[in-house]
Order: structure tokens, then sequence, then C-alpha cells
């Protein structure tokens, strides 16, 4: 009998059918908190390897305070997450005055008004100050003491440098370049400068094997950002691991080493699927909404299938791309070297410069390798047209009907060979060998 599945698709979940014989990869059901903001207010007063947040502020008396949160990019609760720190700042003699909550851009755009509501809800919206982090803005960056382990001369933002008390909150999941998110990249690169960035995001540091999901020792992007962020300073960290419906479902808050390390134990334990096998076809997501919403962030789906498909296979990746390719930069790329992927990847070896946005087709240049080419990276989605994808470095699944048949279509043609299916994508990570990498 075949079986059911789905891949996430925006914001939606598009139902598909696979052979008896196929695998469907996913990551542990993990159950949501049942009060999110209480266990935010719990895990606040009683951290890991730190005191409490309002003993803290009461030691350190400062007379402001800056909470950085992820951008639009990232599904953070925020609207949970943050009314409890409020609360304990507050408790402190904070005023609204006293605290800046800063998004942690990186390279990415400013948030429109509109998106400032989606990230933290209306009444907190309306009540505090929130500003973007401009990573090309020399006037709003503080230089840091000295060059970093990578030889780096970084800049963070002025605002977070001069606050008297950082709190840093983000959420952690695998991450296919920095093993892990959360913790340090709340830092760097959330809030230093675009020559810092295009660094970290750099041929060198991605050409690495240690730049990988769920690696840590000896990955040049996690040392850049845990030195960065040593040296900018982080006073609290609040992180949370979400389920694969994008609820939270645990909360690590305390010491920024201790509380982080503890949480990518536990993400690690929900997301791993091991398998002793590769297959010829690997269906992934791009991760449904909001990282889905660009070509640019569709490399990490792509990627999510590295490790479990064999040389020569065949990579099906849905990502609806509602926003198009992404950035200016990264379509300037794609326009310029879309046709030309081996060429690009002697490019980026040989030049001295780093190009924003430029990982995104170095990452998405790995699938290519390992399958052999666009034509075996076949690619659904709705937000870009056919012709145009066509010299994007994938093979356009062509719809004549709905994205759901289109892509069951798809499933359809290889429907005799071994086949895997990842239906989030990004947020499970299979791994070929029985053990963990890193």
């Amino acid at each position: 009998m075949p079986i059911k599945t789905f891949v996430r698709y925006g914001k939606q979940r598009l139902p598909i059918l696979v052979p008896d014989h196929a695998a469907v990869l996913r990551s542990k059901s993990v159950i949501a908190l049942q009060d999110p903001m209480q266990a935010v207010s719990s895990a606040l007063k009683s951290p890991i390897g730190s005191p409490p947040l309002l003993d803290l502020l009461n030691s350190r008396r400062p007379k402001t305070a800056v909470i950085t949160i992820s951008d639009i990019t990232r599904p953070v609760p925020n609207e949970q997450m943050l009314p409890p720190i409020l609360d304990e700042l507050h408790a402190f003699g904070l005023t609204k005055e006293d605290i800046t909550i800063l998004v942690a851009t990186g390279m990415h755009r400013s948030s429109t008004d509109e998106e400032k509501v989606e990230l933290v809800g209306k009444q907190i919206a309306e009540s505090y100050r929130i500003v973007d982090h401009k990573s090309e803005d020399r006037d709003e960056l503080a230089k840091l003491p000295r060059l970093t382990v990578k030889g780096t001369e970084a800049y963070v933002n002025k605002l977070y440098i001069e606050s008297d008390f950082k709190i840093v909150t983000g959420f952690i999941e695998p991450h296919f370049m920095a093993g892990f998110s959360g913790g340090r990249k709340g830092v760097c690169p959330g809030l230093v400068n675009v020559d810092t960035v295009r660094k970290f995001h750099g041929f060198e540091f991605l050409d690495s094997p240690k730049t990988t999901n769920f690696s840590i020792e000896g990955n040049p992007l996690h040392e850049e950002a845990i030195d960065v962020a040593s040296m900018a300073g982080i006073d609290f960290l609040v992180n949370v691991a979400l389920n694969e419906d994008k609820q939270m479902a645990a909360v690590f808050a305390g010491n920024w080493i201790d509380a982080w390390m503890k949480g990518i134990e536990v993400v690690k334990d929900w997301t791993g699927v091991w398998t002793d096998r590769q297959y010829d076809v690997v269906v992934a997501s791009g991760g449904g909404y909001p990282l889905d919403k660009t070509l640019y962030q569709t490399g990490k789906g792509m990627c999510s299938a590295l490790p479990i498909v064999k040389e020569g296979g065949v990579v099906i990746c849905a990502s609806e791309c509602s926003e198009g390719l992404g950035s200016e930069s990264f379509a300037n790329i794609m326009t310029t070297w879309g046709n030309d992927w081996r060429g690009y990847i002697d490019f980026l070896r040989s030049s001295s410069e780093t190009i924003h946005d430029q990982w995104g087709f170095q990452m998405h240049t790995k699938v290519l390798q390992r399958v052999g080419g666009p034509e075996r990276l076949r690619f659904l989605c709705s937000g870009i047209p056919e012709e145009r994808l066509r010299s994007m470095a994938v093979s356009p699944i062509e719809r004549a009907g709905s994205a759901e048949e289109a892509l069951q279509a798809e499933i359809d043609r290889h429907w005799h060979r071994s086949i895997a299916v990842i239906p989030d994508g990004p947020y499970t990570v299979a791994q070929f060998g029985g053990q963990p990498v890193g």
C-alpha cells in the first residue's frame, strides 16, 4: 500500500503518496508546552549556569537594557517569549523608555511596520522602541577591541554594545552551516557589520567539511561567532526549541554558553534521524513558511537531502518562494551564474572578495555536485516563473494544475526507485551511517 505523507510548502502541507518501500524521515514528535509564557517565566527564575534574571539585574543595576530578537525569516514565538522578560525588567525598575528591542537582521533587509507587529505582537510593537540592525551603517556600529580568532576586524551594533544589560533571544534548530542556530548567532552574524557577515558566509568558511548540520568542533562559523559574542558580551540568553508545528516545546535560559549547549543537546536528540543507506531519490521541503519565502533561503531545504542522496541521484525540492529569489545581490548572482554553476565555484575559489549573499548559491552547488547537475535537482515553486527557474541551476517541475498534482506526478516518475522523503526539510537532520555527526 502506498504511504500517505506530505511536504511543507508555504503555510500549507502538500499531501503526497509514496511507494511502500519509501522511507519517511521525520524528527521526533514533541508536545508543545501547555503554558509557554509560564515556562519562560520559570526559566528566567531558575536559569542554567546563571543567577535568576532579576537577581542579575539587582546586582548589576543597569539603567538601560537591550533585547535582541530574530528577524521575520525565523519563526521565533516572540509574542510568548518577550512578555516574561519584559516583566522582569520592569520588576527591577526599568521603564519602557529604558528598553530597546533590537532586530538582529544580519544582512537581511529591515522589517516593515507590519512585520514588526507580526514579530512581537501589536501591544509590544506599539509600546516599545523596536530598531532594526543595519550592517552597512558604520555610524551605528562599534569596533571590537581586537581581531577575531579568524583575523576579522569586526564591528557590532553600537546600541547593543552601549546598552547596560544585554539579553539575546532566539531559537535553536539544526543549521546546515553553523551546526546549530541560536546562542552566539544572535550576535554574530545577527548584529555585526557587513564585511564580517560576508566573511562568515564566505567561500573559505563554507568550503570546510565541518560546515554542516550538528557540527560544532572545528566549525569555522561557530568559532568566529563564539569569539565575536564573547567580545561583545551577552548578559543573559533566552532560547527556545520548537516542535514541528513551530510551537514552543522547551526553554533554555541563563548563561549564554551553558544554556545554549543544553539546548543543542535536546534539539539534536529531537531532530536527528539516522539511516544505514542512501537513496536514489530524496524528496525534501524548503521548510515551509517563513523559511521558504525565497530561493535564497531554500538552499537549506535542498541541502537537507545531501547526506542521504546517492551520487548521481535525484533531489526533488518543493519551496513556495512567495517573495521570489531573495535579495538584489543574490538575484544578480543567480542571473549571472545560474547557467554556469561550476564556473561560479571556480570564481569564488579564486576571488579575494566576498559578495553579499554568495553563500546561498555556494551551498546550492554542493547539491549539484552530489547529483551531477541542475537536471537532477527537480524544483517546485509558485513564486518564480518556470522560464526564469530554468536559468537558476534547477530543473523546474512543470505545472499544468495545482502544486500538489505537479509534485505527485514527479514522484510517480520515480515510483520504482529507492525513495526517501524529508517532509520538514531543514528542520529534520537526516544522517547516513547510523552515528551522529560532529
